[in-house]
């Protein structure tokens, strides 16, 4: 057995582990549940994925992740519901409402973009996502292990400039959104990142995306590969997460997880897309 399959072996075995001191007991059941939350109060049907001690971890149909402590929920109930995912177009009217004016959304086959910057800049991102996605299901599949499809539709924010990055993540993430260009979220389940190539206003209106003059320009600039390689990169950990590879809060090893996005990540400049190589230094 080679080394790649024996740490994808690794990954599936992975269980989910508790938050707080206290061991948690894995749970299956669906209830309908009002909880508190950043000074308001959501109602909603969930998906109790785990109980602690002090309180539980819920799966809400948009794909997140809540940690409550008990006196953080003002009602629970157990139901026979069958909690369903999201469509693409409810996670995106439900999301806008935690945006600033002025976003759109950008739909792929398994993604949902929210962006506020180009639409040729999104479109790029957007077949960079979809191409890395055949990319990563082949290259386990061809390798013996079988992924699951994303329960959820994946969702991007993709904003136009630092500063407005910056006032978002800032809230999700701290003093660290400074550090970096685009980061996952296990809890939402959502990648955030930003424009870093200026192709806004560069390349004439209602340019077709997958022309080459929009590309190279894109690819041109001086921060191409750490673009390519941060978009990539983000949406590995997205898809490990979504695909069964690896689990949500779970104990993951730092060293596996960032070591599985960096070997799907390498950018590839030579390449008409900005990248289309696995496993490259």
């Amino acid at each position: 057995m080679d080394l790649v399959r024996k740490l994808a072996l690794l990954l599936l075995g992975l269980s989910t582990v508790g938050l707080g001191h206290q061991p948690l007991v894995a749970s299956e059941k669906t209830v309908r549940v009002e909880f508190r939350h950043d000074g308001g109060t959501l109602a909603t049907l969930a998906e109790v994925v785990a109980e602690y001690t002090d309180g539980m971890l819920l799966l809400t149909p948009d794909g997140q992740l809540w940690t409550l402590l008990k006196e953080d929920v003002i009602s629970l109930e157990p139901t026979e519901d069958v909690m369903q995912a999201l469509t693409s177009e409810e996670i995106y009217n439900q999301f806008k409402e935690q945006l600033p004016d002025g976003f759109l959304v950008y739909k792929t086959r398994h993604y949902v973009l929210v962006y506020n910057t180009s639409e040729i800049y999104v479109r790029w991102v957007g077949y960079l996502f979809e191409r890395l996605y055949r990319g990563f299901y082949n290259y386990w599949k061809s390798r013996g292990v079988r992924l699951e499809e994303p329960r959820f539709p994946l969702v991007a924010v993709v904003f136009g400039d630092k500063a407005s990055y910056l006032k978002y993540a800032s809230r999700e993430i701290g003093e660290s959104a400074e550090l970096m260009i685009g980061y996952y979220n296990m809890k939402t389940n959502r990648m955030t990142t930003y424009d870093l190539t200026g192709i806004d206003g560069l390349v004439p209106s209602g340019r077709s995306v997958s022309s080459a003059m929009v590309i190279n320009q894109i690819l041109s600039q001086p921060q191409a590969e750490r673009t390519v390689a941060t978009i990539v990169h983000e949406a590995v950990h997205q898809l490990a997460f979504n695909s069964g590879l690896q689990v949500r809060l779970a104990d993951n090893p730092l060293w596996l997880s960032e070591g599985l996005a960096m070997f799907f990540e390498s950018p590839d400049v030579s390449n008409s897309q900005g990248w289309g190589t696995i496993g490259k230094v």
